[in-house]
């Protein structure tokens, strides 16, 4: 050693600062060696990841240094040294705690699947749904009525029957005693056929009215989220003009311009859930263009329908499948609304709306021949509900409190 200050030349004769080794991350500031002979002040950085990421060395040439190691997972590693030069330097290394996933070794999919389990509201509307999915698909096995094998002149002998857990029925002189568990209606038709069958065009009405709203819905909002400017403008200024139509009115005038008819329902009613599915995507599409991967592809020079089809829309489909499912039950409300003002199936058709309507004079005399479609829509659309409030919660981070889903309700 000579005299004056000691030189900062480690025993390697490595340059810069060296501290002790960091098994996890460390960083090291090199480099400035014009200005090391007139300071002896060493500081190290160090930093822990929690994926066990190794930083690597970087030089520069100002005031700081600084090490970042990322672990392939959620780990990331920073070590911070300043001295009188400036170094980045960048290190990759493997998680401990996975290849994929977070630090608790799960893979996203596993976490989301977790979470949806874990909810009381998703489990509870799957379990309603899939039960009337079950029973429609059984209709006539479980009940023994088909609407298109009734012999009109049999049923007469069984008009109005009620229910027999309700009260006992003697059947006149002549007439076979029957069972029903709902019960008839006037006409002698089972009550519990005819909501099960009612539940096959019901959900059928749903879907296909769904699908008609997102395939107009989701092109629009990808369009006017991402250009927006004119495009924007123009898709948005219409949908204000629609939307200022009540939804069940604008149903009626679509059906009354394309006629009564099951498939004509079906498209009057996916075409009032179009404005609904493209602000809410919309809105979505404006967050996620401005994120770095979607600037990055644009840096890269990929094509717009590359960037909308691989980056942006992939990103969305979380909303998309939360409108999808609570949609299906605002069509199957709006089915059953024109089904009871007479703009649903034809007169005879199994379906919920018209039963009511076709049976509210019995409210007195029969009235499970009412409350029976009644009462099916309503947990329909409450199962329908849950699941799609249950849905949001999970896989929309924002309504995430506490690291926990929020409790739906």
């Amino acid at each position: 050693m000579s005299g004056g200050a000691e030189s900062p030349v480690g025993p390697e004769g490595a340059e810069g600062p060296v501290g002790p080794e960091n098994p996890e991350s460390s960083g090291v500031g090199g480099g400035g060696e014009e200005k090391r002979e007139e300071g002896e002040e060493k500081r190290e950085g160090k930093g822990k990841g929690k994926g066990k990421g190794k930083g690597g060395d970087g030089s520069g040439s100002h005031d700081r240094g600084n090490g970042n190691g990322n672990g392939n997972g959620n780990g990331n590693g920073n070590g911070n040294g300043n001295g009188n030069g400036n170094g980045n330097g960048n290190g990759n290394g493997k998680s401990s705690a996975g290849e994929r996933g977070g630090s608790d070794g799960r893979a996203p999919g596993s976490r989301v699947w977790r979470r949806l389990r874990a909810h009381w509201g998703v489990r509870v509307g799957v379990a309603i749904a899939l039960a009337w999915v079950v029973l429609a698909a059984l209709a006539t096995p479980l009940s023994g009525f088909h609407p298109d094998r009734f012999d009109a002149d049999l049923a007469l002998d069984y008009q109005t029957v009620p229910p027999f857990w309700l009260r006992a029925w003697a059947p006149p002189p002549g007439v076979e005693p029957a069972r029903f568990l709902l019960g008839t209606d006037d006409l002698g038709k089972d009550v519990f056929g005819l909501v099960l069958h009612g539940a096959r065009r019901s959900l059928v009405i749903g879907l296909v009215a769904v699908g008609i709203s997102l395939l107009l819905g989701v092109p629009l909002g990808l369009l006017a989220g991402y250009f927006g400017g004119r495009a924007d403008q123009a898709i948005m200024r219409a949908l204000d003009v629609v939307m200022a139509f009540p939804t069940i009115l604008l149903a009626i005038c679509i059906v009354a311009v394309l006629g009564q008819s099951l498939v004509n329902l079906m498209v009057a009613v996916g075409l009032v859930g179009v404005p609904l599915i493209t602000r809410q995507l919309r809105a979505q599409v404006l967050v996620v263009r401005e994120l770095d991967y979607v600037q990055a592809a644009r840096a890269l020079g990929l094509g717009h329908a590359r960037i909308l089809a691989r980056h942006v829309l992939p990103n969305c489909l979380g909303p998309i499948v939360v409108l999808a499912t609570l949609g299906t039950a605002t069509a199957i409300l709006e089915t059953a609304g024109l089904g009871f003002v007479g703009l649903g199936p034809e007169a005879g058709t199994p379906e919920w709306g018209l039963m009511i309507a076709e049976n509210r004079g019995l409210i007195r005399r029969a009235p499970w021949a009412v409350l029976a479609p009644g009462l099916a829509i309503v947990s329909l659309v409450l199962g329908l509900n849950l699941l799609g409030d249950g849905l949001r919660d999970v896989l929309d981070p924002r309504q995430r409190v506490g690291g926990k889903a929020r409790p739906a309700g």
